[in-house]
């Protein structure tokens, strides 16, 4: 599940709405599972059926689909992905202001520059 500190994008919740119901469940179980209120779950329960990711059983039990397991793959491959981009991304932050820090920080202390972020090398 998505840590609840953040912003849930829209795949996420349909996400967290696929691992909650597991084999079946019912609509207060993906509820409690997914952390959204009442309107908010029927509305994504009607769009991932309508879009084949779940089924409902006898108009109370829901069930994942096939096309719902293929998802849930995918997104733990995509979410694998974006935590190692997010990494990189940080990591290439942190050099950076390592760089500038190597090129400006001796400027700072003579008082001849200021320094900037869009200092050109």
């Amino acid at each position: 599940m998505v840590s609840k500190n953040r912003y849930r994008s829209r795949l996420d919740i349909i996400a967290d709405i696929l691992s909650s119901t597991g084999n079946a469940a019912r609509k207060t179980r993906i509820m409690f599972g997914a952390n959204l209120n009442f309107d908010l779950v029927n509305k994504y329960l009607t769009d991932a059926l309508k879009a084949g990711l779940i089924a409902v059983d006898d108009g109370r039990l829901y069930f994942v689909t096939e096309r719902g397991k293929e998802f849930l793959k995918r997104y733990d491959k995509y979410t694998g992905l974006k935590r190692m981009a997010d990494d990189h991304a940080n990591s290439i932050k942190v050099i950076e202001a390592d760089l500038k820090g190597l090129c400006w920080s001796g400027m700072r202390k003579e008082g001849a520059h200021e320094a900037r972020s869009d200092h050109p090398l």
